[in-house]
């Protein structure tokens, strides 16, 4: 871990941001929270890499990303924990989402770009809505699965008795 902090502490230095916010200003355009140009047009928070988007981004690519290659393999492999990884994945993101965006919105959400029809209905409407859509699809999913689970070991008890 201390690699890591001095390696972040290098890529990542504090600067005072408008109206004197501290915020983090990335030095090496290659690093992923440095992109999203595109996007930041309509999250400015990403084009001065707000230390709250970063924090999120990093535990989302530590966290999600371990998390997502044990689901695939508990897929693959037809594993038991497969929908408990996938739950705790789903709820992942959906926090994510939550974490970024409400905090934005108490403020008035004076970072996002609700004027321009493209920014607000495409960039941030839709393409933010999939990280809730399919969440909540998947959820839904293991949610049908472990009922029918229950309900198949409740059916072969009521037999065995």
């Amino acid at each position: 871990m201390v690699w890591s902090s001095r390696l972040l502490a290098k890529l990542w230095t504090p600067y005072r941001g408008e109206g004197g916010a501290a915020t983090m200003q990335c030095h090496v355009s290659a690093v992923p929270p440095c992109g999203g140009k595109e996007y930041g047009k309509a999250d400015a928070r990403w084009l001065y890499s707000d230390p709250t988007i970063v924090s999120l981004e990093l535990l989302t690519v530590v966290l999600d990303g371990f998390l997502a290659l044990v689901l695939i393999y508990a897929i693959v492999k037809e594993k038991y924990y497969r929908h408990f990884i996938q739950i705790t994945l789903c709820v992942c993101e959906l926090y994510g989402g939550w974490m970024t965006f409400f905090p934005e919105w108490l403020v008035g959400s004076p970072n996002l770009n609700t004027k321009n029809w493209l920014y607000f209905w495409v960039y941030l409407v839709f393409f933010n809505g999939l990280w809730v859509l399919i969440p909540g699809l998947l959820l839904w999913q293991s949610w049908r699965e472990l009922k029918e689970t229950y309900y198949q070991g409740a059916n072969v008890e009521k037999k065995l008795t």
